[in-house]
Order: C-alpha cells, then structure tokens, then sequence
C-alpha cells in the first residue's frame, strides 16, 4: 500500500510516492493499492520555479486529476488538498465531498513544519 503526494514544485514527504503531474499521479492509482493521496491544485511549474510558483501543465490542474479519479474509481479513503490556491482547493474538496462521499477529503494550507500533522 502506498501513499501519493502529488506535486510539481514541492518534495514528497518521507514515506510518499511523489507524483509531478497528472499523469504520473494516475500511473500511481492505476497500478497501486492507495491509502492516502495529497493533492496540489496549479501545475507546470518545475523545482527550480519555487514552491510558489504557477505554472501550466499540459494535462490540466489538480481538479482535472480529481475528475479523472472519480471517472475511473480510483478515490483512495483519505485525499489532502495541500494546494496554498484556495478557490481551487475548495473546488476539488466540493467535488470529492459531493460525488464520493465515503471518502475524508480535508483542505490543509501546505506547511513543510508540519506535514505530519496531516500526512
């Protein structure tokens, strides 16, 4: 059983599989037994950019990667939504709360003091 931590510019936390994009991240459900993913909103940015950087991913943001999780059945118990973007953040938690609601879905402001708080 693995754990996702899903971001573009951010490390994983120790004990994540980290996933840069969309892709990677449905790689990761698609062929893994999931307990946890944690989850950022705005992607295409790259490390170097900083972990306050936006960028533009090809395959979309962190709610088209929710999509395709509720579209293919690939929710995992628990999913954190670390993303600093807060109107994204809440939609993503709207969407989860709404169409899977066995699921904990929890906004968390990313804070790298204190991510086993959540994780």
């Amino acid at each position: 059983m693995i754990r996702i931590f899903h971001d573009d510019v951010r490390p994983a936390p120790e004990g994540w599989a980290l996933a840069r994009t969309n892709a990677e991240a449905l790689a990761l459900l698609r062929s893994n037994e999931v307990s946890a993913i944690s989850l950022d909103y705005d992607l295409g940015a790259t490390p170097e950019d900083g972990p306050m950087a936006k960028g533009s991913s090809p395959d979309g943001n962190g709610y088209a990667l929710v999509e395709a999780m509720l579209a293919e059945g690939l929710v995992p118990p628990d999913v954190i939504i670390h993303s600093w973007n807060i109107p994204g953040a809440r939609r993503m938690e709207a969407a989860l709360m709404t169409r899977h609601p066995t699921c904990l879905a929890m906004r968390c402001p990313y804070d790298p003091d204190h991510l086993g708080w959540y994780l």
